[in-house]
């Protein structure tokens, strides 16, 4: 059975060493500012949602659905 207890071992080690990784990863400075928009999502007007998904999607040279391509038409 020692080898039941050494797996146990590893099994809370990487379970440990992940949940690490997850907390640096959650309060690293270079992603607050990301963070923070993605917070602020909710309280967004749908047409400055819009409006910015536009942006986005120009500047990556993605083209939009149909739908959103109308809706930002009737603008």
């Amino acid at each position: 059975m020692d080898w039941l207890n050494d797996m146990r071992v590893l099994v809370t080690l990487s379970s440990f060493a992940a949940f690490v990784g997850v907390v640096l990863w959650a309060y690293a400075p270079a992603l607050r500012h990301r963070f923070d928009a993605d917070a602020a999502i909710p309280f967004l007007d749908d047409e400055q949602l819009l409006s910015e998904e536009a942006g986005m999607h120009e500047a990556a040279g993605v083209r939009g659905s149909a739908a959103a391509q109308q809706r930002l038409a009737r603008k």
